[in-house]
């Protein structure tokens, strides 16, 4: 729990190591930890910009654990993959005009799809080449967070319109076809996992915009179960590959309004007050003729 925020985080399939971006230094940067340890190192020292992405993974693991993936955003709206060896070293290209790779339980494929209308989706060789596309979708439509299936048959994502929040959770056969959908959440749908061979683990908005919380799918019943409670958020969840691990990103956010006396000068910190109100959360102020309008929620949408 730095100063600041830390966010994405992903687990190595062995369960020993997690990457994740924090601003701990400054600017975003790529962080791997040893489970335990207490001891974390800054992989990229400010030297990639722009790697945080909420809509999509920034960070991860190969298959082995040996490497780190992480996302670089360059002009024109292209994306690559670079790796960099989980010990640290030097950065180096992985995949060309791609986002997301996810390799499968056996490390032999990986998956990615592009940045680009209707985010087609490849399946490559474990080392990116012999990319073969086995689905693009409309544009405007989104594919993204995938995973494998642990017998490696189907490839599960968040599929929707992410700017709309409008989000759910979907599988596709690796020898390609149409998508078939498995949650009807209609939200934001992020991080699936498999937690075993017929259950899915995910972070999802509930119906009445609160959240995110984890939730839990029977792949054959296809009955969304709300698993975590209180007030935490849960942004992302991922599990090394035998499921006795995860890590995930927990959030209790606070939001407040204050207020500062107009000066000549620049008014110190020392000077703003927090208005009290009745809520504990608040944000968006507008001032009228003796009154203020502000935004609040009770657990649900503001």
């Amino acid at each position: 729990d730095f100063e600041g925020a830390e966010l994405d985080p992903s687990i190595s399939a062995d369960g020993k190591f997690v990457t994740f971006l924090s601003d701990r230094d400054g600017p975003v940067d790529v962080w791997v930890t040893q489970v335990g340890t207490g001891e974390f190192r800054n992989l990229t020292a400010g030297r990639v910009p722009d790697l945080l992405n909420e809509l999509v993974p920034n960070v991860g693991f190969s298959a082995d654990g040996s490497r780190i993936w992480f996302r670089v955003a360059g002009a024109n709206g292209r994306h690559d993959i670079w790796i960099v060896p989980t010990i640290g070293g030097t950065p180096r290209p992985f995949l060309e005009r791609a986002v997301s790779p996810a390799w499968s339980a056996d490390g032999s494929r990986v998956a990615y799809h592009e940045y680009t209308p209707g985010d087609p989706i490849f399946v490559a060789d474990r080392d990116g080449g012999n990319g073969k596309r086995i689905f693009v979708d409309r544009p405007g439509y989104h594919t993204h967070f995938p995973f494998w299936a642990r017998d490696g048959r189907f490839l599960y994502f968040s599929r929707g319109l992410p700017v709309m929040a409008d989000m759910d959770l979907w599988r596709l056969a690796v020898s390609g076809g149409e998508p078939e959908r498995i949650t009807n959440h209609r939200n934001w749908v992020a991080s699936p996992v498999a937690l075993d061979d017929d259950t899915i683990l995910y972070s999802a908005v509930a119906d009445d915009g609160s959240g995110p919380w984890l939730y839990a799918v029977d792949i054959d019943e296809r009955v969304p179960r709300r698993l975590s409670l209180g007030v935490e958020q849960y942004t992302s969840i991922a599990a090394s590959a035998d499921t006795n691990r995860f890590v995930a990103t927990v959030a209790n956010p606070d939001s407040g309004l204050w207020r500062i006396p107009l000066a000549d000068g620049i008014v110190e910190e020392t000077a703003a007050r927090r208005i009290g109100l009745p809520t504990k959360r608040s944000l968006s102020p507008r001032i009228g003729s003796g009154y203020m309008l502000y935004l609040s929620s009770k657990g649900g949408n503001d």
